[in-house]
């Protein structure tokens, strides 16, 4: 009897040890797979990396398809809009080199620009900019010629984005967000960067720096937009003045003063440079 009993024992032991293997072969393999899950998810190719890639690429479709469909609008625009009486509207403005409006607005992550220009100076290397800049590539807002190249330019902390063709003094349609970068078709698709500090206001015809070597700049501007949070907030006009009016800065301004009437505002802007603008022919 006491034989029986030792070996039943035995038994039950040794089914108990294969268990507990079992389970300890059971845990290890759970184990790798759980850190083989892991890797796939976070690795720099993993599945959250992919995720947010598609997340931002949808973004930015997004995006785009916004800008066509403004164009789209912006098209039917140029023959149906109408400034006030006291306004003529003329093809574009055109600065010589020391003209710049400034349009008051600090641009910020939600932030996007869509200017159509033509770079009239026929000197590739020269600096023409217009936009926000903060030197030591800390901020840039901004879009232009510089080194043999039309550009836009995203810079935050020298994390640098943007978009280029080579120079030429035809006519592009400029583009330039926190997440996306064109000129005409050419476009850059980017992850989203914040400024890391307060941007300076935009200007137009000329880039708003704090280290003072970025001259007004040889452009003609046909018209600007700038939105917030996707919504078109300001809508920009070359035009010149037919009688006197008062522009945003209450300058009493004569008849004939060439700036940019904002449609949206209901506000006119004027040379906050020297010399004056070069008006384009009547619309």
């Amino acid at each position: 009897m006491e034989k029986k009993r030792c070996k039943k024992n035995q038994q039950q032991c040794q089914q108990a040890g294969m268990t507990l293997v079992a389970l300890v072969v059971t845990i290890i393999v759970l184990l790798i797979l759980a850190g083989v899950t892991l890797n796939l998810a976070l690795s720099n190719n993993g599945v959250i990396e992919k995720a947010t890639y598609a997340s931002n690429s949808m973004a930015n479709a997004t995006k785009k398809e916004t800008i066509q469909m403004e164009e789209a609008i912006r098209l039917i625009d140029e023959t149906t809009i109408n400034l006030p009486s006291e306004y003529q509207r003329v093809e574009y403005i055109e600065s010589t080199g020391t003209q710049f409006i400034d349009t008051k607005i600090i641009p910020t992550i939600d932030t996007a620009m869509s200017v159509g220009a033509t770079m009239t100076d026929n000197d590739p290397s020269s600096i023409n900019w217009c936009g926000s800049v903060l030197g030591g590539y800390k901020g840039w807002f901004a879009l232009g010629s510089y080194g043999n190249n039309c550009l836009v330019a995203y810079i935050s902390n020298d994390q640098r984005k943007g978009a280029t063709i080579p120079f030429d003094t035809q006519y592009h349609e400029y583009y330039i967000s926190n997440g996306l970068q064109c000129i005409d078709n050419i476009s850059n698709n980017n992850y989203i960067l914040d400024f890391k500090e307060k941007m300076l206001s935009i200007y137009l015809f000329k880039g708003h720096n704090n280290f003072g070597t970025i001259t007004s700049t040889k452009q003609r501007i046909f018209y600007a937009k700038i939105f917030e949070e996707e919504k078109l907030e300001h809508y920009y006009i070359p035009c010149y003045s037919t009688t006197a009016v008062t522009d945003i800065n209450n300058k009493q301004c004569q008849e004939g003063t060439i700036g940019l009437y904002d449609t949206v505002e209901r506000e006119f802007y004027t040379n906050q440079g020297t010399g004056e603008f070069i008006k384009g022919p009547n619309v």
